[in-house]
């Protein structure tokens, strides 16, 4: 299904990373070719990080750091703007950074577009409509949030980047392309649409972790298991995914996990809340 191959995207891969100065480190044996090591350097292993590499050692697995625009350290892009080093506050994946280290538009290619002159940035508008004419788009509706006006903004080009759901319902109002049917195979918009498929597990242990403490990338993670990496001629499925142990920082309402037989209301539930918070 792809029209692009890994060599042809690498030299923009390498181009991103340095823009937002990702922190990684080359223990990836099923890896693509790099031109070069990531920016910056891995970020801090954790106990919690450490015990899983160790385990996966022993099984003779491949663990790696989970490759990060969390930063490892200051750092200043070609651009010349600087991204800081991650404080580890655990306030991270879902949330804007206080420090400036998080790698996100805001800190790295806005600041540089805006210095050319050449970049308008619109606060609080909602595109609801990508505008067209015969084939080819022609701009876009937008109401400005705060004020409840409309607003139509022409463009030779428009670029669709507000992630998977918007960016398919978008193209459906505006009656561009052509939706997928299920039953007949035909069409490609809304066709593998999905978010993020990631299950998960939790273990409970004796040794106390600083789990509210983390980065939105902070991880190990291992490929061994992911797409062709193993071999699936006595199974009955294909592909396959990746496995990783994240420490993101857990919020006491978000992330509380406790032991199947645990009431779930009243003193022993509370007991138990606080017993494993740091412990899941």
């Amino acid at each position: 299904d792809w029209g692009l191959t890994y060599d042809e995207l690498e030299p923009y891969f390498d181009k991103f990373e340095k823009t937002a100065g990702i922190s990684g480190d080359d223990k990836n044996p099923f890896s693509g070719k790099r031109s070069n090591p990531y920016p910056t350097g891995p970020m801090k292993m954790t106990p919690m990080l450490t015990q899983f590499e160790t385990a996966a050692k022993k099984l003779k697995l491949s663990p790696y750091m989970v490759p990060s625009a969390n930063l490892s350290e200051v750092y200043k892009n070609p651009d010349g703007e600087t991204i800081n080093a991650c404080q580890y506050c655990g306030f991270c994946e879902r949330f804007g950074c206080e420090y400036g280290a998080k790698s996100s538009a805001e800190v790295t290619v806005v600041p540089t577009a805006l210095k050319t002159g050449n970049f308008d940035l619109r606060y609080n508008s909602n595109v609801v409509e990508i505008l067209k004419k015969g084939n080819k788009v022609t701009g876009v509706r937008y109401i400005d949030t705060i004020s409840g006006e409309e607003f139509i903004q022409p463009a030779n080009a428009v670029v669709l980047t507000s992630y998977v759901f918007n960016n398919a319902k978008l193209l459906m109002v505006s009656n561009i392309g052509e939706r997928y049917d299920p039953a007949t195979g035909k069409g490609t918009l809304g066709r593998n649409y999905c978010y993020q498929i990631l299950p998960g597990a939790a273990g409970f242990f004796d040794e106390q972790y600083n789990t509210f403490m983390g980065a939105g990338s902070l991880g190990v993670s291992l490929d061994d298991y992911n797409g062709d990496n193993f071999d699936h001629s006595d199974l009955d499925f294909i592909h396959g995914g990746n496995i990783a142990l994240t420490q993101t920082g857990a919020r006491p309402i978000g992330s509380n996990p406790t032991p199947p037989d645990t009431p779930t209301w009243g003193s022993e539930f509370k007991k138990q809340s606080i017993h494993y918070y740091t412990r899941s």
